[in-house]
């Protein structure tokens, strides 16, 4: 008797590829929405399934959007936790500096600006 792998046990249906679309765009949009880099597998995933549904002649599947190669381009707003790493100090410290790095406190939890971050580095 051979043991059969797991997985479906057929291919995979029009409406579970859509699910996988709309779940990814969520997932995508959540991360980038809290200030978090979505993962690279991620928008891989999103992309293959935009691919399958229009190999199967689904047409109104918009075409993924190019990954840009830095998250400041999309999200123009930093955490306290990726603010902290690129000062080289500890997010406690971050969020003490918060109201003169022009940060927005946003649902509970600091956004401070790319620019203004950098610009803070420059300074002794």
């Amino acid at each position: 008797m051979t043991a059969r792998p797991p997985g479906p046990a057929g291919p995979i249906e029009h409406h579970h590829l859509d699910a996988l679309v709309i779940a990814c765009r969520h997932a995508i949009r959540n991360q980038t929405r809290n200030g978090i880099t979505p993962w690279p597998e991620l928008h891989d995933l999103h992309h293959a399934a935009i691919t399958a549904l229009a190999a199967t002649g689904h047409t109104d599947t918009p075409t993924p959007p190019a990954i840009a190669e830095s998250s400041q381009d999309e999200n123009p707003y930093c955490t306290t936790r990726e603010a902290a790493r690129i000062l080289g100090c500890s997010p406690r410290t971050i969020r003490r500096l918060a109201p003169k790095l022009s940060a927005q406190l946003h649902a509970g939890r600091w956004l401070i600006p790319h620019e203004v971050l950098h610009q803070h580095k420059g300074t002794p």
